[in-house]
């Protein structure tokens, strides 16, 4: 299972987030790529995922269905570490999520052979096990190529700084979340330099302390009954 570290910055406002969005587009070393995402979170009915601190997520972007599994991911000041497991899903499988999204519940899925396999959880899920989905999100992600010199990093060194505007469906003022990712194993050592480009922008922003996820989970238990119907 992979290790994935990314710097993760939230920007307040949608203002910032166009602010944030042109500055990236002037810095673009190569094309900038827009993918409109779902991202289905899934668990089984008591929850015995979120017990191993694990989300399963199925995203549908693009033409293709991508399932994804993270354990125990590690946040803190902005930086997060977690273990990732990925594999696209069989045409047929993919085929279904990307026609009909499934239903809210009684989703099966081949849970016992693959999240079993590789010590992808601590305790695998038995046979019989289901999946139920618990709700989505909605994404637009803005993928831009940015030479890393800018940032900290050596010169010729591409990163692609990542900027999401997420829509959860509800939550008041937290019903959308934008968010500047990049994903490098020098994350850490880059923040410095991204948050100083940041703040030349003159945008408000700060430092996550929570996933989408966990602010998926946060939302759906606030409005009860959301999270199924997202």
């Amino acid at each position: 299972m992979a290790t994935e570290t990314e710097l993760k910055l939230l920007l307040e406002t949608l203002d910032d987030y166009a602010v944030v969005l042109r500055a990236l587009q002037g810095m673009a070393c190569a094309e900038v790529r827009e993918s409109r995402q779902v991202n289905y979170y899934l668990d089984t009915v008591d929850r015995s995922l979120l017990r191993q601190h694990a989300m399963v997520r199925v995203r549908v972007a693009d033409g293709a269905a991508l399932l994804t599994v993270k354990v125990k991911p590690r946040l803190q000041g902005g930086v997060i570490e977690v273990a990732e497991h990925e594999r696209s899903l069989d045409p047929d499988h993919a085929a279904a999520w990307l026609a009909t999204p499934p239903s809210r519940t009684g989703l099966a899925f081949d849970v016992a052979g693959w999240l079993g396999a590789g010590g992808v959880l601590a305790q695998p899920l038995p046979a019989e096990a289901q999946l139920q989905v618990l709700g989505a999100m909605h994404n637009t992600r803005r993928k831009v190529p940015v030479d890393g010199a800018r940032w900290g990093l050596a010169a010729g060194e591409r990163v692609v700084a990542e900027l999401d505007r997420a829509h959860y469906g509800a939550g008041g003022a937290e019903a959308e979340r934008f968010e500047l990712e990049i994903e490098h194993v020098q994350a850490a050592t880059m923040q410095p330099a991204v948050e100083a480009w940041l703040a030349g922008l003159d945008v408000a922003f700060r430092r996550a302390e929570e996933t989408k996820y966990a602010q998926f989970l946060r939302l759906a238990e606030r409005h009860a009954g959301w999270g199924a119907l997202a």
